[in-house]
């Protein structure tokens, strides 16, 4: 064939093809059809949500094919597939088919399943391909003894231990899980560098079983060495080392074998230090002159210093805005100052405070703060500076304790009653509780809050006024949907004050109930007892409950609907001759990455002539709780 004549018959080919493409594309409209799984027994029903995962026909529903061809196509390339999800289940037996009918509008196609018998394990081994211990200089007397009673041995789990013992369904994932737990036992008896090796199954149909050899590599037995630290410039490495109860710089003097708990509790303990993006343990994979292995963390630290800042706006007390400075690592050692600043219309407050992580003994934190307050509302007027010390410290996990010794100088006027005006210089043992389990701190979707505080009061200007004051929050959140996500979310406070009559009691001190983040729809301070002149008096007791549906329509965007309730009581507990306040409203979130914006409107259920307003407004960054 010449050249001229290659050249004729490719560009007729070529032709027919960009014909038949066009004609059949010109000629045949986009299917839609629907997918049917039959053939399952009642017993079966739970394989269609697997099933439906895996097809291809339902996962392409939404993807019109353009002819019968391409449908029949996708159809039979199900079969592998279905038959590949089936025997990941235990059906090796399984046998699939189609069935493709374009006369029905929508198209119809039926996938027929013939899963066959669910096969059974038959046989299950687990075999250790290498076992190994590096002798050791340094600690050879030790490891010689570890050696005669048998600890470079593997003990080898059983396979009930693993979860997959004869007899049991021959499930895919239920191997996969026994092979990450057999490999979790080695790494938990020291072995770091366990990996698993190519498992052995082999399908016997005529017994209708499954037999199984799990394998795994297990390397050498590991001594954990020295740490070494990269990535902590300007941090000090003394203050690092301490956090973590096994590291040291130079080789340990007991011998300390391998377990994955140690590389997690140094990770989080030096993530917990709050100067790191990220931290990455790495063991050495051949042991030094010591026989030990040598571990080195790779830290990423984040920057030292931030500034953040925000703005809100609530009907009662106008707008406001706030500014905040700190500094993570003030003295090398993880010391954390922080600067705020606050100004609203009526209101403008400063506070510096220096945390002191491990101060005297590991995990306990100095606080001092210093806070220069000046407040003129319906209630009061007063000028504050305050300064207070104290000590915090875990209990447990979650749950922190702190005490301290609290100075306050204080100018008041009470705009209420006898309008008097009064110097206090505050002395307090503040004590509190904090029992912290969400999920996130400024839009919790699960978990729960807790915050317990007390504290005794006494004037030493001369007024004789001595009180004590405690109160705590509950707060909840239980999704309750994925898809859409909706979180229901609840709090309760309360509070009591005791010692003197509410008139002595300095008016900031007493409680006050009403405002954005307190009960909605009331006026700020306003939701309890007011005067002749419609002020607020505050109370000796407070009581505040909230609910809040919370649903995420689209990826930025969420609802609230909200009831809020409660009030201050004149009493040091809570009377029925005050009735209970009610607010309901709803609100808008939208997600930022410092938190969700939120804007919400809430309206009092008692309204109250000449002192509530028909709706409050609310704008300002993160839940309302």
């Amino acid at each position: 064939m010449t050249k001229r004549q290659f050249a004729w018959l490719y560009g007729g080919w070529l032709c027919c093809l960009i014909w038949g493409t066009v004609a059949a594309w010109a000629g045949e409209e986009a299917i839609a059809y629907e997918v049917l799984f039959k053939g399952l027994t009642e017993e079966q029903e739970y394989l269609q949500p697997i099933l439906r995962a895996a097809s291809l026909c339902h996962q392409e529903k939404n993807n019109l094919p353009g002819s019968r061809f391409i449908l029949l196509r996708r159809a039979r390339k199900d079969h592998a597939v279905l038959t590949g999800a089936l025997q990941s289940r235990g059906y090796f037996a399984a046998q699939v088919s189609s069935d493709v009918d374009v006369t029905e509008t929508p198209a119809l196609v039926t996938l027929w399943i013939d899963s066959g018998p669910l096969y059974r394990l038959g046989q299950v081994h687990i075999e250790v391909l290498q076992a190994q211990v590096l002798p050791s200089a340094l600690h050879a007397e030790q490891m010689e003894q570890e050696l005669a009673e048998g600890f470079s041995l593997f003990a080898t789990p059983e396979p009930r231990e693993l979860e997959l013992e004869p007899g049991g369904e021959a499930i895919s994932r239920h191997i996969l899980d026994a092979e990450e737990r057999l490999l979790q036992a080695a790494k938990k008896q020291g072995f770091a560098f366990a990996t698993l090796a190519k498992r052995h199954i082999v399908v016997d149909h005529d017994q209708q079983s499954v037999d199984v050899t799990l394998r795994i590599e297990i390397g050498p037995r590991v001594i954990l060495g020295a740490l070494t630290l990269q990535g902590n410039e300007g941090i000090s490495s003394d203050y690092l080392y301490k956090r973590i109860s096994w590291a040291t710089p130079a080789a340990p003097t007991a011998p300390l074998l391998y377990h994955p708990q140690h590389i997690a509790e140094a990770q989080r303990a030096l993530l917990a230090t709050g100067l790191f993006n990220g931290v990455q343990l790495r063991i050495a994979p051949a042991a030094d002159e010591t026989g030990t292995h040598p571990v080195t963390a790779e830290l990423s630290q984040r920057k030292h210093r931030s500034i953040s800042s925000g703005l809100g706006y609530s009907t009662g007390t106008g707008a406001r805005i706030a500014a905040n400075w700190e500094h993570r690592n003030l003295f090398a050692a993880g010391e954390l100052l922080q600067i705020k600043g606050q100004a609203a219309l009526n209101q403008y407050r400063l506070e510096s405070s220096l945390t002191k992580p491990d101060f005297l003994q590991l995990q306990q934190k100095l606080l001092l703060s210093a806070i220069l307050d000046k407040e003129d509302t319906e209630a009061f007027h007063k000028d504050s500076f305050g300064v207070e010390g104290g000590l915090s410290f875990p209990l447990a996990p979650q749950i922190d304790l702190s005490y301290g010794l609290g100075y306050r100088l204080a100018d008041e006027k009470d705009r209420t009653g006898s309008q008097q005006e009064r110097l206090f210089g505050l002395i307090s043992t503040p004590v509190k509780l904090i029992w912290d389990r969400r999920d996130n701190l400024l839009d919790p979707s699960h978990g729960w809050y807790m915050n317990l505080y007390g504290a005794g009061i006494l004037d030493t200007l001369g007024t004789g006024v001595w009180f004590g004051k405690i109160g705590g929050q509950y707060r909840l959140y239980y999704p309750l949907m994925n898809s859409p996500k909706m979180v229901l979310a609840g709090r309760v406070s309360a509070g009591t004050l005791s010692g003197t009559g509410r008139e002595a009691v300095p008016a900031d001190e007493r409680f006050f109930a009403g405002g954005s983040g307190s009960l909605r729809g009331y006026g700020f301070q306003m939701a309890g007892e007011v005067d002749r002149n419609k002020k607020p008096l505050g109370g000796r007791s407070m009581v505040e409950f909230s609910t809040e549906s919370r649903l995420q329509v689209s990826e930025s965007v969420g609802l609230v609907a909200f009831l809020d309730g409660g009030r201050s009581f004149v009493g040091n507990s809570p009377s029925l001759d005050e009735s209970i306040l009610l607010g309901a409203g709803g609100g808008v979130r939208y997600k930022t990455p410092i938190g969700p914006l939120r804007l919400d409107i809430g309206m009092p259920l008692h309204r109250r002539a000449g002192i509530d307003d028909a709706y409050q407004l609310y704008v300002s960054i993160g839940q309302a709780f």
